[in-house]
C-alpha cells in the first residue's frame, strides 16, 4: 500500500549560504529531480508569504512529476540564524490519482504531522546528529500508512447499499438498474469534489489516467428499485480531448458544473453541453442537469441568477446550487436524477 499511495517524504531546510536543502528523505530510492523539486517549490511558498509560517497543513501540485505534496511549515528559535529563527518544512508526496484521499482524510493525519514538528524542533534546538531525525521520519511514515490502511478499512467494510432517508428495505422489487451518469465542466469546479461528498469513495474508485476519468460506484434503493449509480468524473484539460468522448457513449444523465465563482467556468457550459449532444444526439433518452458549485462562497459569486435562469430554460435542464463542502443541495441532486431515470426506465 506504501508504493501506491506515498511516494515520499523530503525534509527541507532554509539555509543562508545554500537556499533550500533537502537533509533528508525517504525511502532512500527517491529521486534527486523529487528531493530537489520539494525543496525548492516547498520553500519558494513560504518566501511567499513573506516570513508567514501557516500553522495548517498545506498542499502544493508538482504537474511535471504528476505528484502532489502536504506541507509542513516548522519554524524554531536558533539564535545562529538571520532573525533568530530556524526554518524547514516537511513535505510529503503522492500521486495525483491520489490527492481525493488526503483532501478527504487530512484531518486524521493533522496530529501525526504535529507529533512530528515536536520531534524536529527537538533535534535542531539541540543540533543532534541527522540519524536521530531520522528515526522520527520512519515512524511519521508508518503511522501515516497505519492510519489510511485503518481509514480503507473502514471505507470498504460500509455498508453497500445506502438508501435515502425514509426508504424502506423491505418492498423492494428484484429489478437491478444500471446508470451511467458522466459529470462534466472545466477544471476546478469541484467535480471530484461533488462526487466524493455523494459517495463518500476515495479509496474505492477506478482512475483511467490516459483520458483523466475517475469512475466511482454508490449502490442504492431508491422507491422499490436497486439502482446501481455509475458515475464517470471526466477531466476537463483539453489535453483529454480527444479520448473524452468515448467515454460520452451508454450515459443515461449528465450533469454540468460550473464554479460560481468563476464567470468563464458558467461561460463554458454551452460548449460541453454542445459537445455531448454532438455525440450522442441518437440517445433519446438522455437527460442532463446543470450544477452551480460552491455555493458556500456567497461573497465571491460572479455569475448571477438571471443568467443561469436564462441558460437552464434555453437548455430544458434543471438547475442546482451546491456546495461540496457543506454538502448542500448533494444528496438533493442524485435524488432527482434517480426519479428522473426511474421515470424513463421500461
Amino acid at each position: 500500500m506504501g508504493d501506491k499511495l506515498i511516494t515520499g517524504i523530503v525534509y527541507c531546510k532554509i539555509e543562508e549560504s545554500y537556499g533550500p536543502k533537502p537533509y533528508f528523505h525517504f525511502p532512500s530510492e527517491l529521486n534527486e529531480e523529487i528531493r530537489t523539486s520539494a525543496c525548492i517549490k516547498s520553500v519558494t511558498l513560504l518566501t511567499a508569504e513573506k516570513g508567514h509560517v501557516p500553522d495548517s497543513l498545506v498542499f502544493i501540485p508538482f504537474p511535471s512529476l504528476k505528484l502532489k505534496a502536504i506541507i509542513k511549515f516548522i519554524e524554531w528559535e536558533d539564535e545562529t540564524k538571520r532573525g533568530n529563527v530556524g526554518l524547514s518544512t516537511v513535505v510529503l508526496l503522492f500521486r495525483e490519482f491520489n490527492d481525493v484521499i488526503f483532501y478527504k482524510y487530512v484531518k486524521n493525519l493533522e496530529s501525526i504531522f504535529n507529533e512530528l514538528e515536536k520531534d524536529v524542533k527537538r533535534f535542531e534546538k539541540a543540533k543532534q546528529d541527522i540519524s536521530n531525525l531520522s528515526i522520527s521520519f520512519v515512524s511519521f511514515y508508518e503511522k501515516i500508512l497505519a492510519v489510511l490502511e485503518e481509514l480503507k478499512r473502514r471505507e470498504v467494510e460500509a455498508k453497500e447499499l445506502e438508501p435515502f432517508p425514509h426508504i424502506h428495505h423491505d418492498d423492494f422489487s428484484p429489478e437491478d438498474y444500471i446508470l451511467k451518469l458522466i459529470v462534466l465542466g472545466d477544471p476546478g469546479v469541484g467535480k471530484t469534489s461533488i462526487v466524493l461528498k455523494y459517495t463518500d469513495n476515495a479509496f474505492n474508485r477506478i482512475y483511467i489516467p490516459t483520458i483523466g476519468v475517475n469512475i466511482s460506484e454508490k449502490k442504492l434503493i431508491f422507491k422499490d428499485s436497486r439502482i446501481t449509480l455509475s458515475i464517470w468524473d471526466i477531466g476537463g484539460q483539453s489535453k483529454f480531448d480527444l479520448f473524452r468522448r468515448n467515454y460520452y457513449q451508454g450515459a443515461d444523465v449528465f450533469a454540468l458544473v460550473f464554479d460560481l465563482t468563476n464567470k468563464k467556468s458558467f461561460d463554458n457550459l454551452l460548449n460541453w453541453y454542445n459537445d455531448i449532444k454532438r455525440y450522442l444526439r441518437k440517445n433519446n433518452n438522455l437527460f442532463g442537469f446543470i450544477i452551480g458549485n460552491k455555493s458556500d462562497l456567497t461573497n465571491l459569486e460572479s455569475v448571477e441568477q438571471k443568467d443561469i435562469s436564462r441558460l437552464t430554460k434555453d437548455l430544458g435542464l434543471e438547475y442546482f446550487q451546491t456546495s461540496a463542502l457543506t454538502g448542500e443541495n448533494i444528496e438533493k441532486v442524485f435524488r432527482s436524477i434517480s426519479t428522473k431515470f426511474l421515470a424513463k426506465a421500461p
